[in-house]
C-alpha cells in the first residue's frame, strides 16, 4: 500500500516587474511503500507475534518489537517475490512474499514463521 505525506513549500519572493512582494508557495508529495507484516512461530502451542515494517522506497525492515528505544531499521534486499535482512548479533531473516513463510537463522539454527500482511500500510 502507497502512504502519500503533502508537503507545502513556501518562498518568500519579491516580484519588482510588479512592485510587489509576496509569498509563493508550492505543494509537493513523499511517497512511500510501507508493508506491516505480522509473523508467528510455526509448530508451537502458543506463538509470538513478531512486528516488522518494510519500507520499499528506502530498502529498510523497522524490527517493531520490544522497547521503542531499542527498534531500528535495517537495510534490506527487497524484491518481487523475497526480502532479505541482518540484524544485530548476526539474525538473518528470509520473508518469501509468495507463500508469507519466514525463516529467522543464525549459525545456531533456524526457526520457521508464518506470516501475514498486518494492519495500518
Amino acid at each position: 500500500m502507497m502512504n502519500t505525506i503533502s508537503v507545502r513549500v513556501c518562498y518568500g519572493v519579491l516580484l519588482v516587474f510588479l512592485g510587489a512582494a509576496g509569498t509563493l508557495c508550492l505543494a509537493t508529495s513523499a511517497r512511500a511503500d510501507m508493508i506491516a507484516l505480522v509473523c508467528d512461530r510455526i509448530d508451537v502451542t502458543n506463538p509470538i507475534h513478531y512486528y516488522f515494517r518494510i519500507d520499499t522506497t528506502a530498502s529498510t525492515v523497522s524490527d517493531d518489537n520490544g522497547d521503542l528505544d531499542k527498534r531500528r531499521a535495517y537495510p534490506a534486499r527487497i524484491t518481487d517475490t523475497t526480502i532479505d535482512w541482518v540484524e544485530i548479533g548476526g539474525w538473518r531473516f528470509h520473508v518469501d512474499r509468495l507463500s508469507g513463510h519466514m525463516v529467522m537463522a543464525s549459525d545456531q539454527g533456524s526457526v520457521d514463521y508464518a506470516c501475514t500482511r498486518g494492519r495500518g500500510f
